[in-house]
């Protein structure tokens, strides 16, 4: 009797490379501090919108700060004990969750607890997305943590001031309007040098029946 020892062995798991690896985390990290950010440029539609006062605006950004570093001191090592991936899933949820609140925001303190959300799962994100690149790669783990935070809020800030400055674009009809003078000039011209290029091709065909009907009077 024989025993099949291969079939007991467990298969090997697919894991992905550490380029892989390194690249996820870094494309993530720069989405969460590119989310955190998107809301900044809008600060002056929401005052508009809902009558806030600079000193409301102020609460509302100082808000996003100062949860973002209540996350880093209390839960900016809660990734060592329960998991890089649990970790940045939670924070993930909680951003996902603070988006829903600025879509249906009515109010200042709608803003004030949607940024103040969004800066605790900006900040549990961060640090633990920061130690799963220093766990693939120590060496370029400090280099690339630096440039995630930068570039995540150069997009964030100049995507979202983007879209505010195009909605709030006037309609195109509106732009066109000013310049349709311009334009019927324009046309007028080009329909004038249309006719004077073609004008001795007119008066070539129009020549025969100018002399028939001098002919026959």
């Amino acid at each position: 009797m024989s025993l099949c020892t291969t079939c007991s062995q467990p298969r090997p798991r697919h894991t992905l490379s550490n380029v892989t690896t390194t690249v996820v985390a870094f494309i993530t990290a720069m989405t969460f501090s590119a989310s955190g950010a998107a809301p900044t440029p809008l600060y002056h539609q929401y005052q508009e919108s809902f009558g806030l006062t600079p000193f409301m605006i102020t609460i509302i950004f100082a808000a996003y700060v100062l949860s973002l570093l209540g996350a880093l001191l209390t839960v900016g090592s809660l990734s060592d004990y329960i998991g890089r991936r649990p970790a940045i899933f939670a924070a993930l949820v909680l951003n996902v969750a603070s988006m829903a609140m600025f879509m249906t925001a009515d109010s200042a303190v709608t803003l004030i607890a949607a940024r103040a959300l969004q800066g605790f799962a900006t900040g549990l994100a961060t640090a633990a997305i920061a130690a799963a690149i220093l766990d693939i790669d120590r060496n370029r783990g400090t280099i690339l943590n630096s440039i995630t935070a930068f570039s995540g809020l150069t997009a964030g800030s100049l995507g979202a001031a983007i879209l505010a400055y195009l909605r709030a674009r006037p309609a195109p009809a509106r732009i066109c309007r000013p310049a349709d003078p311009v334009g019927r000039r324009g046309l007028r011209a080009l329909v004038d040098a249309g006719n004077r290029a073609t004008a001795p091709r007119r008066r070539r065909v129009a020549a025969p029946t100018r002399a028939r009907a001098k002919a026959g009077a």
